[in-house]
């Protein structure tokens, strides 16, 4: 039976006390594991035994145990629990169970009120215990999608770095793709549903060893074995969904990502997710497939963004950006009815072609601000040629897919335009092609928008992106810009059928009241072409180049004339 020397169970629980001070469980501190043993041998207790009672089972994802043994003995005697009773204010219940040796007498009075002492103490140690790791599991998951967050992916990846295992793994960042167009068919509830299927798929894919994060919104970042990569890839490129939502029974996902097979050359897991971000990036531009491998040709070009985003504003400030203007052609006396404002970039005495700097600024918001930086030059321009004397042409001006989505765009160009006092009929806005329903609605807001303030609007390169006649039924364009590829050349084996081609986009548009303009015209014979076809505007390298703005000045100046 229990020693009933009160000193000695004082001196035990003081002990224990100390030992608790580190929020550990027993198994994990071995100095509160002796203090427990300790007062079992002095109270008689053969065995202690916990069971959690957890009403919301989702608290479960905070225990590692729905019952454990704090203290067992082989001795015990399990016919006569002595039971304590705990109640936590989240609603949890526990059921302390103390068991007495075989053959040994009853537990007095005295004997429970010190089990019970135990028992109190050992509840708020545990209870400390628990909410720690409640707090730890809060501070790595990511609630909503029932995953681990990026604090976590750090933590983990560095503890493989440590272990020297992390070169058995690859690393993905990937986001889903189209989740705007997914949440308007189905609804935000079942967009998020359907978001849980898809990565709950890939979890299982990667299995032990692995894990998926979420860094936030529609974006994830995942470690897995390499020898499961060519599954991950199928599953990230795309797979078919069962879904209950709106009528709809089944749904296309898929994901952009970028993939980084971690090597020795890697030092760090802010290397890996610097890698993956570079590769995921590059995956949305690129060809045929919806991922990127990251090597050594996406760190350069990954390098050089870097460059020239740091270059970038200096260059906005000192005004190395420059205008060029590309002449446009009427076809029936040969004169400079309009152009189109190009992009160049004089930098350390060189010219800067657009194809170096304009695909890295449309990978940001740095592009829209290179937009209006031309807006406001063109209007610059033709301030001055108005002020000297001389007609305006219109001016056609690009601008990014990247303002879709942008509500005051309209009010912003119509700010710059008015500000130079340039009327709104000498300035056209081009905008290209766009690749989903979602884009088509924000392009035609924008479109709209600039028609009721009389700025008239193109489409470029018409041909090559969406492609849908709604493009062109249902937005109140004002001009239809026909990309070069419907242009036949000598070297054409389908010159015939690009020549009816030809024909009938341009005689659909007129139809619906668009001017036409064909870009790229390089020979005569196209020239004649697209008179024949009756299409009396043109653009290209027959006529002339991009043009510096005192050049084109002087052409304007000379009369605009070309010789037929």
């Amino acid at each position: 039976m229990p020693c009933n020397n009160s000193e000695k169970f004082s001196a035990a629980m003081l002990e224990f006390i100390k030992n608790s001070e580190k929020l550990a469980p027993a198994e994990d501190n071995p100095c509160l594991k002796g203090s427990i043993e300790k007062i079992c041998g002095l109270l008689g207790i053969a065995e202690l035994e916990v069971v959690y009672n957890i009403p919301d089972k989702a608290n479960t994802l905070f225990l590692q145990n729905d019952t454990f043994s704090v203290f067992s003995r082989d001795d015990r005697d399990e016919s006569r629990p002595f039971t304590i009773v705990k109640r936590h204010e989240d609603g949890c219940v526990s059921n302390y169970s103390v068991y007495p040796y075989k053959d040994s007498g009853e537990w007095d009075s005295e004997d429970k009120s010190r089990i019970d002492t135990f028992i109190s103490a050992l509840y708020l140690v545990n209870d400390r215990i628990r909410i720690a790791a409640v707090a730890e599991k809060f501070a790595v998951m990511d609630n909503k999608m029932e995953l681990y967050n990026l604090r976590y992916f750090m933590k983990r990846a560095g503890e493989m770095f440590a272990t020297g295992e992390i070169g058995e793994y690859c690393a993905c960042r990937f986001n889903i793709s189209q989740l705007s167009v997914i949440n308007s068919k189905l609804g935000r509830d079942g967009g998020t549903q359907i978001m849980k299927r898809y990565v709950y798929g890939l979890r299982d894919i990667i299995g032990e060893g692995g894990f998926v994060s979420r860094l936030g919104g529609d974006h994830f970042v995942a470690l897995f074995k390499k020898n499961k990569k060519e599954e991950v890839i199928r599953h990230l490129s795309g797979v078919v969904l069962p879904t209950e939502f709106r009528g709809i029974e089944e749904l296309f996902v898929s994901a952009h990502a970028g993939y980084y097979d971690i090597d020795s050359c890697c030092r760090s897991p802010y290397e890996i997710m610097e890698a993956v971000t570079i590769a995921e990036i590059a995956s949305r531009y690129s060809h045929g497939v919806p991922y990127a491998e990251f090597n050594d040709e996406l760190k350069k070009r990954s390098e050089a963004k870097k460059m020239l985003e740091s270059l970038f504003y200096e260059a906005i400030d000192k005004e190395e950006f420059l205008v060029y203007y590309q002449p446009k052609v009427n076809l029936i006396d040969y004169t400079i009815s309009g152009a189109e404002a190009l992009c160049r970039w004089q930098h350390n005495d060189e010219l800067v072609p657009p194809f170096r700097f304009i695909p890295i600024l449309e990978q940001s918001h740095n592009i829209c601000v290179l937009d209006f930086y031309m807006l406001e030059h063109v209007c610059k321009d033709m301030r001055r040629w108005q002020d000297s004397g001389l007609p305006l042409v219109k001016v056609s001006v690009n601008l990014s897919r990247m303002h879709l989505g942008d509500e005051g765009l309209a009010e912003r160009i119509t700010e710059i335009i008015d500000k130079y006092d340039i009327p709104h009929e000498y300035i056209e806005i081009e905008l290209t092609e766009t690749t989903t329903d979602v884009d088509f609605k924000e392009l035609k807001k924008i479109v709209s928008s600039l028609h009721s303030v009389d700025i008239s609007t193109s489409v470029d390169d018409f041909g090559v992106g969406y492609s849908s006649l709604n493009l062109i039924r249902d937005l109140p364009w004002n001009v239809l810009k026909i990309d070069k590829s419907f242009l036949p050349d000598d070297g054409d084996e389908n010159k015939k059928e690009k020549s009816v081609m030809l024909k009938y986009v341009i005689s659909m548009a007129q139809e619906l009241g668009l001017e036409c303009i064909v870009e790229g015209v390089e020979s005569p014979e196209q020239v004649e072409l697209l008179k024949n076809c009756g299409c009396f505007r043109a653009q290209g390298y027959f006529f002339d180049k991009p043009l510096p703005v005192s050049v084109f000045y002087r052409k304007l100046l000379d009369g605009g004339k070309y010789e037929p």
